[in-house]
């Protein structure tokens, strides 16, 4: 298999302080997009599995994050070429 670099757009749940707030200020909060770039480890239905580094000789990585697909708005793939 030729490995894949993607970059994925998602988005997240946003997390405040510790602080107390009122409901009208707790009601603003959104979901935040975030963006991630790596190497695809593998994809399925339900989560892109993606690595920060890959190491080709023994096809191992490390710095493994997954995603869930419902939060994923985009991928965009990069095929390595082997090298020579």
């Amino acid at each position: 298999m030729k490995q894949q670099y993607v970059l994925i757009h998602w988005v997240d749940a946003t997390l405040n302080d510790a602080e107390q707030h009122s409901r009208k200020i707790a009601e603003e909060y959104e979901l935040i997009g975030g963006v991630v770039a790596g190497f695809l480890v593998k994809e399925d239905k339900e989560k892109v599995i993606v690595a920060m580094d890959w190491f080709p000789k023994d096809d191992q990585f490390r710095q493994i994050a997954v995603y869930p697909k419902s939060g994923i708005t985009s991928i965009k793939r990069l095929t390595l070429k082997e090298k020579k």
